[in-house]
């Protein structure tokens, strides 16, 4: 009987050995590593087709490309020593290396459709490890590689963030190439700027100037009268991106037309 427990206890040890080496054959992620997310294939603007961010020891890039693979628009930030350890650790924890290779749809769950097809790599000396989630939904990934997804998707809001001073460049330099100021603008002035700390990304600013002829627009070719007329400009930008530009509540300065009044 006790030779039995002795065999069972060897066995048992054995096992557990092979175990560990099991274990320790999954590559560590290393101090140098390059984290990747790439994204693509969701319904998005065209410019924005497919989105790459690199996360290494010193930066965040986030690159976006269009359907013909041409660069459209780069994001660079500086990551901290502290953040970039953090990721390391996240990726480490959650056992990243020794993830499948694809996640998709289990049996029984709803296919999402255009949301796309997701990458992400570690790429180190003697090692790159992918995972691909396809579609592109948090529920087709387990918690761990949730964790890691939301850590980069955060880095990718980084990326695109602006402060109040990065702002006023961006939206001072779009007026006065904007047709309307272009034409016949002078004395651009800032009046005020607002950030919501609950959409910390949407920035809003305005701004008055003058124009040396009525009218909005580029006013080429146009019968205009010559007055000085002030007008005050109420802009809004997502990140670096401006999505709304109206001149005195009644003139779209991105679209180039005058909005439509409701009648009482």
């Amino acid at each position: 009987m006790k030779r039995i427990i002795i065999v069972f206890l060897l066995a048992l040890v054995i096992l557990s050995a092979g175990c560990t080496e099991e274990q320790n054959n999954t590559p560590e992620i290393s101090d140098d590593a390059i984290i990747t997310l790439l994204t693509y294939g969701a319904f998005s603007p065209a410019e924005m087709a497919m989105g790459e961010l690199v996360v290494n020891s010193t930066t965040v890039n986030l690159s976006y490309y269009n359907y013909d693979n041409e660069l459209t628009a780069r994001y660079i930030k500086p990551i901290d020593e502290e953040t970039r350890n953090n990721l390391l650790d996240l990726l480490r924890n959650n056992g990243f290396t020794g993830m499948q290779e694809l996640y998709e749809p289990q049996k029984g769950q709803p296919l999402v459709v255009d949301t796309g097809i997701a990458e992400i790599t570690v790429t180190q000396d003697g090692m790159t490890k992918t995972v691909k989630i396809d579609p592109y939904f948090n529920d087709y990934m387990p918690a761990n590689l949730q964790e890691i997804n939301d850590a980069l998707t955060d880095l990718r809001s980084y990326a695109m963030s602006i402060s109040e001073d990065e702002a006023k460049v961006i939206a001072k330099e779009w007026i006065m190439n904007a047709p309307t100021y272009n034409f016949d603008g002078s004395n651009l002035a800032f009046e005020d700027y607002h950030s919501d700390t609950e959409y910390p990304s949407q920035h809003t600013l305005t701004y008055t100037f003058t124009s040396s002829h009525g009218g909005y627009g580029n006013r080429t070719d146009q019968m205009v009268t010559q007055v000085v007329t002030n007008h005050t400009i109420e802009m809004t930008l997502y990140n670096s991106n401006v999505v709304f530009a109206i001149i005195d509540g009644v003139w779209d300065e991105r679209e180039q037309n005058m909005l439509e009044t409701v009648e009482e």
